[in-house]
């Protein structure tokens, strides 16, 4: 009786196996179809031109999807578009506020039309890098926070935190530091490391979150370059060597990516009662305020080289009677950038063009006036600073309005509230609007 009772009750459980599992089978059959074109979509598309870009730059991720006129890449990527998607797009804007703020008081302030990002100038180069290493900034720093839908694991084991013991306390913590700064290895630390993870240690001292590993930089840029489609593969659906200005682009993208993952700092987190330190646990990772990825991107910017296209044309080929096959390389594929005048300067001092790099094919024009073929402002109308001398302040309206006499002064009316009194029954308190007539200069029509 009993093995018959079994029986029914394990053919009623079998029977109702296929109906629990078949909303599953469904989602994942739905499913397919979708990734995959989304896959392949983004394999055939080819690398991300200044149109789409300059959407983004002038959109945050929120209203982005509600704007007009878009590029059927950026609907695409409203329709199907994922968490890292949309945390380098945060990046791009990041990126692009940054720049405003660091170029504020110079000549270009960083504010164009679409057309300046194609023009081959060190600053529009400088403006595709910064973006791509904030991109890579935004994805790192959502990764150690734990951001949801993102899949960021560790590189490798030697990226686990390294936790270090302060042996004498608080008391002794400068001097510790300044021997680990000294370059001497802490054995007991290194114990620590082999016997606690960060998530014993956290639990240990008050369930604090901790770092599991360094930040997965290689992981952030790659998910960058399939973001701007830099990959080989959307490389390829180009059908030839890319053009200069996509060449130059793509090159200084991924000099972003490299100059973020050259921009780690020391990050540590202080373990203890009362905040005592007596333990370190340190990663290496991205932080936001510290200005190194700002500073490294500034010294790439002045250390731009200008750059012409190497096509397998223009190379000396033997007659095809007696050229041997062999191999298309990478240059025959893509195209390749060499330094201007290679031909001209010898072997060892034509130099090459690394990786790291930033790169242009145009010299930078003094911007003064407008350009409206090539997206950029002039200096008319921009508000200088008078008292300050020319040769020690970038805006200076010597410097900044490129003459010493193209400024003029200009009254404002400032208006503020003053002679605030405290009122009672009811208590409220009463103010005047007072006017204020401050005297400022601004930049003329520049007229060489």
């Amino acid at each position: 009786m009993a093995n018959s009772q079994f029986e029914s009750n394990f053919k009623l459980r079998r029977s109702h196996l296929p109906v629990v599992l078949l909303p599953a089978v469904c989602l994942l059959l739905l499913a397919g179809p979708t990734v995959a074109r989304r896959s392949q979509f983004r394999r055939q598309q080819p690398p991300m031109d200044s149109t789409s870009f300059y959407q983004l730059l002038k959109h945050v991720p929120d209203e982005l999807c509600t704007a007009a006129d878009l590029t059927p890449r950026l609907r695409n990527l409203c329709r199907a578009g994922s968490v890292a998607d949309r945390l380098a797009h945060s990046g791009l804007v990041n990126g692009y506020r940054a720049c405003q703020v660091m170029f504020q008081h110079h000549r270009w302030n960083c504010t164009f039309e679409e057309d300046f990002l194609n023009t081959g100038y060190p600053q529009a180069g400088f403006v595709w890098a910064m973006a791509a290493a904030k991109a890579v900034e935004e994805l790192a720093l959502a990764c150690r926070r734990g951001q949801p839908g993102l899949n960021c694991p560790c590189r490798s084991v030697s990226s686990r935190p390294t936790v270090l013991s302060s042996p004498g306390g608080a008391d002794d913590a400068t001097a510790w530091s300044s021997r680990r700064r000294a370059g001497r290895s802490v054995d007991r630390g290194q114990q620590q490391l082999r016997t606690l993870s960060p998530e014993t240690l956290g639990q240990k001292y008050g369930g604090i979150s901790l770092p599991s590993c360094d930040d997965n930089l290689r992981l952030a840029s790659r998910r960058v370059r399939q973001f701007f489609a830099d990959t080989r593969a959307n490389l390829r659906a180009v059908g030839g060597p890319l053009p200069l200005p996509m060449l130059v682009n793509v090159h200084n993208r991924r000099a972003g990516q490299i100059a973020a993952r050259h921009s780690q700092v020391r990050i540590c987190h202080c373990l203890g009662v009362s905040g005592s330190c007596t333990k370190q646990i340190c990663i290496k990772g991205m932080r936001r305020l510290s200005g190194k990825l700002e500073a490294n991107l500034r010294q790439l910017l002045q250390d731009s080289k200008p750059v012409q296209l190497f096509t397998p044309t223009e190379r000396r080929r033997k007659p095809p009677s007696q050229a041997a096959p062999r191999r298309s390389s990478r240059a025959d594929r893509f195209g390749k950038l060499v330094p201007i005048n290679w031909r001209a300067a010898g072997r060892r001092s034509r130099g090459r063009v690394g990786k790291k790099d930033l790169v242009h094919w145009r010299p930078q024009p003094d911007y003064c006036t407008a350009s409206r073929h090539d997206g950029y402002y002039g200096v008319q109308d921009r508000q200088c600073n008078a008292t300050i001398d020319a040769a020690g302040q970038p805006n200076s309206c010597e410097r900044l309005c490129c003459g010493e006499f193209n400024f003029a002064p200009m009254y404002i009316i400032q208006r503020e509230w003053c002679r605030c009194q405290m009122k009672s029954n009811p208590i409220r308190v009463d103010c005047q609007q007072c006017e204020t007539r401050v005297r400022t200069h601004r930049c003329r029509l520049y007229r060489p």
